[in-house]
């Protein structure tokens, strides 16, 4: 775990990002630039995809973007990476943003960052699921 990330995990700081319905990052907040190593002009108006760890597989990332256009809440981990290439572990919903017609206007993501029994179980999950070397992810996590 990053030294800011684990800073963020020991004071609960929430992470939020607000995204387009095609996936163009709108704004992040001052603790999400701080763990994922950006500021938000480096964010802003470029595609989701921009934080997509290049261990994790497509599919893990394309399961989460069927949840949430479904308009349904998703409470589940995701996995980042940072600007300097490590891999930021956290959890919490992404929802969808109505206007007043009902219609998805874009989503928010508010998560908080895993804890260290967490991130190792998400090692297990992603292992076992999509075949994703443990070592890797252990190296990159900075457990």
């Amino acid at each position: 775990m990053t030294k800011e990330a684990q800073e963020m995990y020991l004071k609960g700081g929430t992470i939020k990002v607000v995204f387009s319905p095609t996936g163009i990052i709108m704004s992040v907040n001052d603790n999400f630039k701080s763990i994922m190593g950006f500021d938000g002009a480096e964010l802003e108006g470029r595609h989701v995809s921009i934080l997509r760890h290049r261990f994790i597989p497509e599919e893990f990332y394309l399961r989460a973007f069927d949840d949430i256009t479904g308009s349904c809440i998703l409470q589940e981990l995701m996995v980042c990476e940072t600007k300097c290439g490590r891999i930021t572990w956290t959890k919490g919903p992404v929802y969808p943003i109505f206007d007043e017609d009902s219609d998805i206007v874009g989503y928010c993501s508010r998560k908080l960052v895993c804890s260290p029994l967490e991130i190792e179980q998400a090692i297990e999950l992603l292992s076992s699921k999509f075949g994703v070397e443990k070592s890797l992810l252990k190296e990159y996590s900075d457990e």
